[in-house]
């Protein structure tokens, strides 16, 4: 059994608005391991494929089997808990066909209180529901930037409107102020005139 088959633990996860069978335990054989808590996905990966290969009865051809990958956080003692499920493919084909399932439909086990999506089941249906919900969250990270640029140049641009309307204000003030300045200056001009004393007379005893 080639391990191209497993896939990450968030993969695994059931996604709302799927339709999905849940086969009876009469049905599936299952088990877990147990590794350590830096294992690297490769190595549950190959863990897993030689633990289906030693423990399946089926052909190869003929198995369906998921797995469901959940880290375990204990702390300094945290491990991988490492769950997986085989059914025959004839018998999952007759069990749906008996409750007219779709054949979309997804098939999941149940293992030590937790689902497992068998392979082969329903992906493609899946995977357009997760690509939409993954635009739809870009779209709305999208608009919370926007928005949050948005309201980080509002105080720029209120400052920058009210230094314009500071200047408009002192420009239209000096226009007005203008004629009464020349005024004033002109007034100024004729006082002085009037104190500026006559010129003596020439030849004057």
């Amino acid at each position: 059994m080639s391990p191209a088959g497993l896939r990450p633990q968030r993969g695994d996860e059931p996604v709302s608005g799927l339709t999905a069978i849940l086969l009876p335990d009469e049905l599936v054989l299952s088990a877990s391991l147990r590794l350590p808590g830096n294992a690297s996905y490769e190595e549950c990966q190959q863990a897993v494929a030689l633990a289906v290969q030693a423990d399946c009865p089926f052909p190869p051809e003929d198995t369906a089997w998921g797995v469901r990958i959940d880290p375990m956080d204990h702390g300094a003692a945290s491990s991988t808990l490492v769950r997986y499920a085989m059914a025959a493919r004839g018998h999952v084909a007759r069990h749906c066909a008996e409750r007219h399932m779709p054949p979309d439909a997804e098939v999941w086990a149940w293992v030590e209180g937790a689902p497992v999506v068998l392979d082969g089941y329903g992906e493609h249906r899946r995977h357009r529901i997760r690509r939409q919900r993954l635009l739809q969250v870009s779209g709305l990270v999208a608009l919370f930037l926007l928005l949050l640029v948005a309201l980080a140049a509002v105080p720029v641009l209120h400052r920058r409107q009210q230094a314009f309307d500071a200047q408009n204000d002192y420009q239209a003030l000096a226009s007005r102020a203008a004629p009464a300045a020349a005024a004033r200056e002109a007034l100024r001009a004729r006082q002085c005139a009037y104190r500026r004393p006559a010129p003596a007379c020439r030849g004057a005893a």
